[in-house]
């Protein structure tokens, strides 16, 4: 079992998780998410954000971005995020989805703790995430803080609810 994260150091990672989601993409619509996967010795060994693949116009989430830059033969074991993993594909078909979910990459890589900074506003998908994470078995923190510090950077700029589902 992986050990819990000292609430001191998941503040730190969630500061440099939101300083990721600030990085613009030209293309990519709110809400602006950052991600850290952690190793067992609770090392970062791989960061991400919310882009667009290049030359395609296909959304890469976060996590997915995050996964992608861990270096062979690292071992992710935590993940760290500003908004709850995506569950759900169907309601973004509009945005021509290649990838299977967030949540399913997550428990299919054996991911055993989840750090998630809020979840999803989004009512038709809200906790959905969340829920498939800890049916799997992974240990799923919600933070929901500090809201004065991340509202305007993970918040899309009209203040609609999220479509990260």
């Amino acid at each position: 079992m992986v050990e819990r994260l000292d609430p001191k150091y998941v503040g730190e990672l969630m500061r440099r998780c939101i300083k990721l989601s600030q990085i613009y993409v030209l293309g990519v619509s709110g809400p602006y998410v950052g991600s850290i996967y952690l190793d067992e010795n609770q090392k970062i060994i791989g960061e991400g954000h919310k882009k667009i693949i290049d030359g395609t116009g296909l959304v890469l989430h976060a996590e997915r971005d995050a996964f992608n830059n861990i270096k062979i033969g690292n071992i992710p074991k935590t993940l760290v995020t500003t908004l709850e993993p995506c569950v759900n594909f169907n309601l973004k078909k509009r945005k021509r989805e290649i990838f299977d979910p967030c949540s399913e990459l997550i428990v299919n890589e054996g991911i055993k703790q989840v750090y998630i900074q809020r979840v999803d506003r989004n009512p038709r998908v809200r906790t959905q995430g969340i829920e498939y994470l800890r049916r799997n078995g992974v240990y799923v923190e919600v933070l929901g803080w500090p809201s004065f510090e991340v509202k305007d950077v993970i918040n899309n700029v009209n203040n609609e609810p999220s479509t990260h589902a």
